[in-house]
């Protein structure tokens, strides 16, 4: 894959504005997604429905919580996209982890949606759906650290870049 992108003529900030805008787009997704099941469990809970509603607030907090990490990678994805990394570069240390760790909590909530909301026959369909587009993110984040490794010599953006294929 960096041999495909060095193909494309994708550069140090190209690499870091296609990666920005793919968080930026994930994460505004999942904030949509994360809002419109805080609706639908509130209405739950004050409808008179058959639907288990025990642990909804503690599914709502953790809904919460996914809604606070997406804002937060907004954040990182947009400060990718405006070039703070070039003078912060511990960004992309704080990017990476709290991109997985997102990525878990998500999985962690379709998977006690699925269980606790759904028959048991479209489990397994939501649980693969979900693990491959996860994969498919993670891949990403390593197509561009390794891209990243490949160009500069090092995993992180910052200052005394040499390139490894340059004549010195």
């Amino acid at each position: 894959m960096p041999l495909l992108l060095e193909y494309c003529g994708l550069n140090l900030r190209s690499a870091t504005i296609v990666i920005g805008c793919f968080a930026l787009f994930y994460s505004g997704y999942h904030v949509i997604k994360y809002s419109t099941m805080i609706a639908v469990l509130n209405g739950i809970e004050n409808d008179d429905t058959d639907l288990p509603r025990h642990d909804i607030p503690n599914l709502l907090k953790v809904l919460y919580m996914g809604i606070s990490v997406a804002g937060a990678m907004i954040i990182c994805s947009m400060l990718l996209l405006f070039g703070v990394w070039k003078k912060l570069p511990s960004l992309i240390f704080m990017w990476i982890p709290a991109s997985v760790v997102y990525l878990l909590l998500d999985l962690a909530v379709i998977i006690y949606c699925v269980v606790t909301y759904t028959d048991l026959s479209s489990i397994a369909l939501y649980i693969g759906i979900s693990c491959f587009w996860y994969a498919l993110h993670i891949y990403f984040i390593m197509v561009v650290a390794l891209y990243l490794k490949y160009l500069t010599g090092r995993l992180l953006p910052g200052a005394g870049y040499h390139s490894l294929t340059s004549d010195a």
